[in-house]
């Protein structure tokens, strides 16, 4: 028994990391990953406006309306920010940490919890 009458008990760190929430799943519905940006910084996008409606003749040669070109229109889309991220985990804090500082869980947290929602914001502006 220990001297004073208390229990002498070990500490001992968890190897599971307490993530936070994120509003990722709901970031991605607002993404667009449609687009490739690999090795350029501009990439130009068709869009295809719609047409009114008119109102159908049940006699005459343009029943349907007077028909004319469907349109296109070019949109371009520029990567305007080259955005970074920088932080050091060594061996030793690895190891000190019982393996909790994982490089691939870290960048994966940096990605859910700082680039996703930071690019929402972006693009809202």
């Amino acid at each position: 028994m220990a001297v004073g009458g208390g229990k002498n008990l070990a500490s001992k760190y968890s190897k599971v990391i307490d993530e936070r929430f994120t509003r990722e799943s709901q970031a991605m519905m607002a993404l667009n990953n449609d687009y490739d940006f690999t090795g350029v910084d501009t990439v130009n996008v068709y869009s295809i406006p719609v047409v009114p409606l008119t109102d159908y003749q049940r006699t005459g040669l343009n029943r349907y309306g007077v028909p004319d070109d469907l349109q296109r229109n070019v949109q371009s889309l520029k990567i305007t920010k080259d955005r970074a991220f920088t932080y050091i985990i060594d061996k030793g804090d690895k190891l000190q940490s019982e393996m909790a500082m994982d490089a691939g869980k870290s960048v994966q947290r940096q990605l859910k919890e700082v680039w996703i929602p930071r690019r929402i914001w972006e693009l809202a502006q």
